[in-house]
């Protein structure tokens, strides 16, 4: 229920009344995801991606983890120290400390605005008059339907910008209408609505943002619907916003190795349990603890080769493969394709899964990918004697001497082969692939599937991709009950994969199955 505090109640039943209408707008699109707060003052914040903010700029945390006395809070950038870092009024000295390796957090971009003839500050968030803001009449009722808003406001080369609104920044915007005392902004605030931002459309030198109440989710789904495969959103980012005890869990960024700290063994079959960690310096690999103990003063030399140990003071270490990748754009197609001749990973590993940019004129542009998949190269002639493969055209970039590859398809020739040696052709225009095993037939036919790894992405970015643009990968889930043992994490399936189908109501009995 919305209530009018007690000193603005007064001011309104008073013969003269200052009054001006606010808006807040909480970006919550494609803001840039927080990797380090120091607990200094003031407090400088490190993001993951490109944070495009300026001095005098408001902002403000949410998702934080152990830090979490700095989520909610709105600050000003006290200035720009780097694309990547900034300093803020906030004295962060006496916080926790900030979870090491974490990533999911994020620095929302606030914006204030007002009808008010000059700048209003309110809880430390200015609100600016020379951008202006003209809302339209509110559609407000006592029953169930929804309200609406629209919000006409100008483009200003400062707060806000065509180029920001057709990078989506304010699709999905948490809103806040409300009126206040201009001359007694102490007496509080009187808040109209609540909701997030709908359609957005812009003209030269304004934009109509149209509003939708707290109402308009009463049209969506408001509790868990019986399901063949997991409800639950993939990763440990996601809290169940019915009950966070039953989320997914899988650790995607788990925290980073700390020295003389107490971690505990991993159990089977649920993914909440146990420590798992991911080393200082990126190496493609995460650590689940197997043996429980103590970890020793200083970080170990990591043994990265999948299923091997590293013994750490009393705690010993078994190496897996990472859940979010690095890499480095080598090709691009089209817009929404992205090529990275390093990535081996197999078929399908990613798709589904998040793709950030990291840097570059699209950093901070994150997006699900809509398929992950390898190049196959035909295999068109085969040399048993010589253990050669051939494919057609100039590959030598995409192998290298100890890659193992798979052949599928073939008349005979399937499986897994280690490269030993890779030439060009230039007559033939062929590449011939030397294997350490024996082919075991002549036969030509089949395919490689190998490098260079395409990444469909499901959003396409405003501008191209470039080469050599850095990236985060995290892996997919296709939400089947087979997926998620493939994970580990049964205990933690969210959906009836026994539920018999509607086909069944139709069979007679004795039926076959």
């Amino acid at each position: 229920m919305r209530t009018i505090p007690a000193g603005l109640l007064t001011h309104y039943q008073g013969q003269v009344q200052t009054i001006a209408f606010c808006t807040q707008l909480t970006l919550s699109t494609r803001q840039p995801r927080v990797v380090n707060i120091t607990k200094t003052n003031p407090a400088i914040v490190t993001t993951l991606s490109p944070h495009f903010y300026r001095e005098g700029m408001n902002v403000k945390f949410t998702g934080i983890e152990r830090m979490t006395q700095i989520n909610d809070q709105y600050a000003a950038i006290l200035s720009v120290i780097s694309p990547k870092q900034v300093s803020i009024n906030i004295d962060a000295t006496a916080f926790s400390d900030y979870a090491a390796g974490s990533n999911f957090g994020t620095m929302r971009r606030v914006l204030g605005f007002t009808e008010f003839e000059k700048n209003l500050i309110i809880d430390g968030v200015t609100y600016w008059a020379r951008t202006g803001s003209k809302p339209s009449a509110m559609d407000l009722s006592s029953d169930l339907s929804f309200s609406t808003r629209d919000l006409h406001a100008l483009l200003n080369s400062e707060e806000i910008t065509a180029i920001d609104i057709e990078r989506g920044l304010y699709s999905g915007a948490e809103y806040e209408t409300f009126e206040i005392n201009y001359l007694n902004i102490a007496a509080g605030k009187h808040v109209l609505e609540y909701g997030r931002l709908g359609d957005i459309t812009y003209g030269d030198i304004t934009f109509v943002a149209e509003g939708h109440g707290l109402l308009s989710m009463l049209a969506q789904n408001g509790g868990p619907i019986t399901s063949v495969t997991c409800r639950a959103q993939f990763g440990n980012r996601i809290k169940d916003i019915f009950n966070e005890r039953f989320g997914c869990k899988i650790r995607l960024n788990p925290y980073t190795w700390q020295p003389t700290k107490s971690y505990t063994a991993v159990e089977p079959f649920d993914a909440a349990r146990g420590d798992i960690v991911k080393p200082s310096i990126y190496n493609g690999r995460y650590f689940k603890c197997t043996a429980a103990g103590v970890s020793g003063p200083a970080e170990p030399t990591w043994s990265t080769a999948i299923g091997s140990t590293t013994a750490d003071g009393g705690v010993i270490w078994t190496a897996i493969d990472a859940l979010t990748k690095e890499g480095t754009v080598t090709g691009s197609p089209q817009r929404d394709i992205v090529q990275d001749k390093n990535r081996t990973e197999i078929e399908g590993r990613f798709t589904f899964g998040l793709f950030t940019f990291t840097d570059g004129r699209n950093g901070g542009f994150s997006t699900e990918v809509k398929k992950y998949s390898r190049t196959q190269y035909p295999i068109i002639l085969v040399d048993v004697a010589n253990k050669y493969f051939y494919v057609t055209g100039d590959k030598v970039q995409f192998f290298t001497i100890g890659d193992a590859f798979p052949v599928s398809g073939s008349p005979a020739n399937d499986g897994t082969y280690t490269v030993t040696a890779v030439i060009y052709e230039p007559g033939p225009n062929r590449t011939r692939i030397t294997v350490a095993e024996a082919i075991p037939s002549s036969s030509a036919g089949g395919v490689i599937t190998w490098r260079p790894g395409a990444i469909v992405l499901r959003d396409t970015p405003l501008y191209p991709v470039d080469l050599g643009d850095p990236y985060l990968i995290e892996v997919g889930c296709d939400h089947r009950f087979d997926t998620c043992k493939t994970f580990d994490n049964v205990y933690n399936f969210r959906g009836e994969p026994w539920i018999p189908g509607v086909h069944q109501q139709f069979m007679f009995p004795n039926a076959p199955k």
